[in-house]
């Protein structure tokens, strides 16, 4: 076909270049779409100039291409030219200035420029509410990517109304069946994910999931994809065993119909990774996340976002096997590859600083770990505010660290000031206000506060058994904290008796080789020895 080309006048040849860019671009093979699109830019570029209608077509292609390999910054680049030479030849109330604000957006959102996608996106709102209509569906599409960038920036209590209202106008000019009104009841699905309002997250999802089942089949991608959303929804609600069978039959199946190194395969193969690394199979966990980053570094590259991501997992289960040094080594790396890809301050780059701060925190090397995380928080403060759930995590991790470094009170007012934060933001029966209780609690029994320390970790126990059940790994969290409490407090009897619910629980729930198992089953033991020294006999 090159050489009969080579007869060919230009055009033919340049559109037929374009052509085969977008089939590469399907297909997954990027590096050479972007070659081809490379060329017919620059070629539109010499031939027409570079405000010519047909040259900021290819610039915008090839800046979407950009953006598809993980190349956010060429991809932002192209975008704001695109932008800015349709701004001047159409002004900015017109469609295809839209077009390239939306996909710049685009662009700023993957590179976790939230602030800057979300005012682009208010904007192209404005102008396609007043152009087209608040229901038109590029209106309501544009709705939709505003209501996921608030949710990268913590706002979701400021979603659930606009989703809403969003899945309400989609079901009536689409319908309840059409993919633009389930995918924003899905998103819908994730806001309450978020929320941790589980039982309405678990309504939307699996709605979405039946009708996409029926409508294109239980094997199809998008189908997968929301099944292993729904599974995340089971892990949180405490079932576990039903998360850990749909994501290995979501992978299985991906596998199956998209084949092993698929993306979609390789993100079910994540999400069963993910789970097995919260039930404590950290062994098959490392295995399948070793496998994950050599198949990304094959086949997306060893820079790629999504390979950076695979091998930040993997340093979290480094972490969990007391692989310290391994782990500081991959997270390291990352930390130097998204520094140089996105930028030093860019919020990913920022997670991973937290997380090698949490490895050092771990491993016991808390001047290391301090200074980092002391950084971090700074920075989500500067960026986000005090009161969004990122920089809520980055206080919350610091305060762990203080407590290992022995500065209690220091951990003690943070940790205040994270529990009144959340009861705020986010309400007293909220799961992460749980947490903020129970971290508060941990550090008044390492004061000796026991007083106190019990009468938070009551209240935790039954805020969890009531709103996450009593079988749900974090109520039996609490039950082996609270029964440690009272040993400390010499109330043998008391603490015997509730010992053994997590004992039971989590041999049933977790598997008697479960870390967390283990460490309840040597505290009972422990627990009877004492008693037995003072006297007391128990029935085992």
């Amino acid at each position: 076909m090159d050489t009969i080309l080579k007869g060919a006048q230009v055009p033919i040849r340049e559109i037929l270049q374009q052509t085969r860019a977008r089939l590469y671009s399907h297909i997954g093979e990027r590096k050479k779409a972007i070659g081809l699109q490379t060329e017919v830019a620059a070629f539109d570029s010499t031939r027409y100039g570079d405000e010519a209608e047909q040259t900021i077509k290819s610039m915008g292609i090839l800046a979407s291409l950009y953006r598809e390999d993980g190349v956010l910054k060429k991809s932002g680049e192209l975008g704001e030219k695109v932008l800015e030479a349709r701004s001047k030849t159409h002004g900015e109330n017109d469609l295809e200035t839209v077009a390239a604000m939306a996909s710049l957006a685009s662009t700023f959102w993957y590179d976790g420029k939230y602030f800057e996608a979300e005012r682009l996106l208010r904007r192209v709102l404005e102008i396609e509410t007043e152009l087209l209509g608040k229901d038109h569906p590029q209106t309501l599409n544009s709705a939709s990517s505003l209501s996921s960038t608030l949710r990268k920036l913590g706002a979701f209590h400021e979603l659930e109304e606009p989703e809403l209202a969003i899945i309400e106008d989609r079901t009536r000019m689409l319908g309840s069946s059409h993919p633009d009104t389930l995918t924003t009841k899905a998103n819908l699905g994730l806001v309450y994910y978020e929320l941790k309002d589980w039982a309405k997250a678990e309504q939307c999802i699996r709605e979405v999931v039946a009708i996409k089942e029926s409508v294109l089949g239980h094997l199809h991608p998008n189908t997968l994809t929301d099944r292993a959303n729904l599974a995340a929804v089971y892990w949180f609600q405490g079932r576990e065993k039903e998360a850990e069978k749909i994501q290995l039959e979501t992978a299985r199946t991906s596998a199956e119909v998209q084949g092993s190194e698929h993306p979609e395969t390789l993100m079910a193969s994540s999400n069963l990774a993910s789970t097995w690394w919260r039930r404590g199979k950290w062994q098959e966990t490392e295995k399948l996340e070793q496998d994950l980053v050599q198949a990304r570094e094959r086949l997306q590259g060893p820079r790629h976002p999504e390979t950076l991501n695979s091998m930040t997992n993997l340093a979290a289960t480094y972490v969990s096997l007391g692989k310290y040094e391994t782990a500081q080594e991959f997270l390291l790396e990352v930390i130097k590859q998204r520094s140089e890809i996105l930028s030093p301050k860019h919020p990913d780059t920022i997670l991973s600083m937290v997380n090698l701060g949490a490895a050092y925190s771990e491993q016991g090397r808390v001047d290391i770990a301090l200074p980092i995380e002391e950084y971090a928080l700074q920075f989500r403060q500067d960026l986000f505010g005090n009161s969004n759930p990122d920089t809520l995590n980055s206080m919350a991790n610091l305060t762990s660290t203080y407590r290992r470094r022995g500065d209690l009170n220091k951990a003690l007012e943070l940790e205040k000031q994270v529990l009144e934060t959340r009861k705020v933001v986010l309400g007293e029966t909220h799961v992460s206000t749980f947490n903020a209780m129970a971290n508060l609690a941990s550090t008044y029994w390492s004061l000796g506060r026991l007083s106190e320390a019990e009468d938070l970790e009551k209240k935790v126990l039954e805020l969890r058994k009531q709103f996450q059940g009593p079988k749900h790994p974090d109520t039996l969290t609490s039950m082996h904290n609270l029964a440690c409490t009272w040993m400390s407090q010499a109330k043998r009897e008391r603490a015997i008796n509730l010992m053994r619910d997590p004992v039971s629980l989590r041999q049933e729930i977790l598997g008697g080789d479960h870390a967390f198992t283990i460490t309840s089953v040597n505290a009972l033991r422990d627990f009877e020895q004492e008693a037995r020294k003072k006297g007391h006999a128990f029935p085992s």
